[in-house]
């Protein structure tokens, strides 16, 4: 896990480890194992945690409730594998991505004999190509990305389950994703 906090306002930001982040001080870049771009993040965002001061175990588990929901987040937006076209490929997941995979998605559903739309997919090699899809093809990575959401989903419920129940802050902070 990889720490950062953000000087201007306190927050704290974790980072999974395959994460790269390059640039310098001011003009941090993090990009995911995928290649795709992380963020935006603040301009003030410094390698490390925050100072330490004394919170209270209700504050701990707020803020390792955020940090865990981020982590989540960043998750589902680093994007997804389907082996839909018949060996595996890597889908984009960023808002605009889910949005286009959801309209393509709810066309598959009625769609004609012969339809096909193009979808963005990464292959082994690492080359992103516009693949076309036919409406089996698009309900499989479809259901392959909210496969993906879920268990996010439930591994951050889970998470937050063990934050409300600990009893010490050092033991809520020792929760990371």
């Amino acid at each position: 896990m990889q720490l950062y906090f953000d000087t201007a306002i306190g927050k704290q930001y974790a980072f999974s480890d395959d994460v790269v982040v390059s640039g310098a001080p001011g003009a941090l870049v993090f990009t995911a194992a995928n290649g795709s771009v992380l963020g935006p993040y603040p301009a003030t965002l410094v390698a490390g945690t925050a100072p330490m001061q004394p919170v209270s175990l209700a504050q701990a588990q707020a803020e390792q409730n955020a940090a865990l929901t981020h982590a989540a987040a960043v998750v589902i937006i680093g994007g997804f594998s389907s082996s839909a076209l018949g060996s595996p490929n890597h889908y984009p997941s960023k808002p605009t991505d889910q949005e286009n995979l959801r309209s393509a998605a709810l066309v598959a559903a009625s769609a004609a004999a012969g339809w096909t739309t193009g979808l963005w997919c990464e292959n082994a090699g690492g080359t992103w190509t516009l693949m076309q899809h036919t409406a089996a093809e698009v309900t499989q990575v479809h259901a392959d990305f909210q496969a993906m959401v879920a268990a996010t989903q439930a591994k951050l419920a889970a998470a937050r389950a063990s934050v409300a129940c600990e009893t010490t802050v050092a033991l809520v902070l020792a929760i990371t994703w």
